[in-house]
């Protein structure tokens, strides 16, 4: 018995680029729907870049290299994840159609979510985990 395999050449066509502002404060964003709660924290350069980053150009002191993300689900989950996102990583995570950084980085460009303060997002925080520390 005999099968072909087919290969396939996908190309990368630039159908547009746009610039956007990164935040450079601590973001506080809620999704209606899923009752996410998120918290976006900039890190910043605070060191000489050109001693330790020989390999990577671009940045300068000051500059933000990531992002902290906190995301509260506040449902039937009942969940907290914590990550970082590189800075160096949010156009290949823009275009990556995956859940996790990936989500989070759109959302942070196109502004998808509702904006919120920190009482409210820490008021979250602590209803979620008052409720796993209850489980337990």
């Amino acid at each position: 018995m005999k099968l072909e395999i087919t290969e396939y050449k996908y190309e990368k066509v630039k159908v547009k680029g746009v610039e956007v502002n990164l935040p450079t404060e601590p973001l506080y964003l809620f999704e209606t729907g899923i009752r996410r709660s998120i918290r976006i924290v900039p890190k910043f350069v605070t060191w000489d870049p050109s001693e330790y980053l020989k390999d990577k150009v671009g940045y300068r002191k000051g500059d933000v290299y990531e992002y902290i993300v906190t995301c509260v689900y506040n449902s039937w989950e009942c969940k907290i994840e914590h990550f970082t996102i590189q800075v160096s990583d949010i156009v290949k995570l823009y275009s990556n159609d995956k859940s996790g950084p990936s989500e989070i980085v759109k959302i942070m460009i196109l502004n998808t979510a509702e904006l919120r303060n920190k009482e409210r997002f820490d008021n979250d925080l602590k209803a979620v985990t008052e409720k796993i520390n209850n489980i337990i």
